[in-house]
């Protein structure tokens, strides 16, 4: 399955409401864990997919910025979300006060998450915090139901994996989540700082 098949498009109305709703509840409960309005900084969404989360950031921030490794994910997001505050790059300079991974670490191998979580914390200004959005579970699953997921983490392998990666954890908010097949889980909003 291909990157396109995976990415939630919110326009393209493909998608059951209760899936795009959890989506943007968990751009808003990342932001909201922030725990204050940007004003004068830099926000960046890694691995932001079709943009509708960065978007969404702008209303918290001074400037957003979007990236994907996904140069039509990329594009996409470009043609339908940039606009003042926002804009999409397929690379990343500089450093950010807020950076942002919502559903991200549960799609990659877990081999891969800490390179990817010494890399977010790379682009996290000294004093910054990294706000990571994932489901938590009791034990780690390394074989998820869930196909477009690779592996799904429980709070202390989490927390080890980000503290090899130079994160310390600030707070963890915890909240109940009930999918389209009925199941239920802890989805997690994990603050960071380097």
């Amino acid at each position: 399955m291909g990157q396109a098949e995976l990415r939630l498009y919110p326009r393209n109305l493909d998608k059951p409401a209760d899936v795009v709703f959890r989506h943007v509840d968990r751009y808003l409960r990342a932001a909201r864990a922030v725990g204050r309005i940007g004003a004068g900084e830099r926000w960046l969404d890694a691995a932001c997919g079709a943009g509708y989360g960065t978007q969404l950031l702008a209303h918290f921030a001074e400037s957003v910025f979007g990236y994907d490794i996904d140069p039509e994910a990329v594009e996409y997001a470009r043609r339908t979300y940039q606009g003042p505050g926002v804009a999409f790059v397929s690379a990343v300079s500089g450093v950010f006060d807020v950076v942002f991974a919502v559903e991200v670490v549960e799609h990659m191998p877990r081999d891969q998450a800490e390179g990817y979580l010494r890399q977010l914390a790379g682009w996290t200004r000294p004093g910054g915090l990294l706000l990571i959005s994932t489901p938590i579970l009791e034990v780690s699953n390394p074989h998820p139901a869930n196909p477009h997921h690779c592996y799904e983490y429980c709070l202390p392998e989490l927390a080890s994996l980000c503290e090899s990666a130079g994160l310390r954890m600030l707070e963890v908010q915890l909240y109940p989540v009930t999918f389209t097949d009925g199941t239920s889980a802890q989805q997690g909003i994990l603050k960071l700082g380097r």
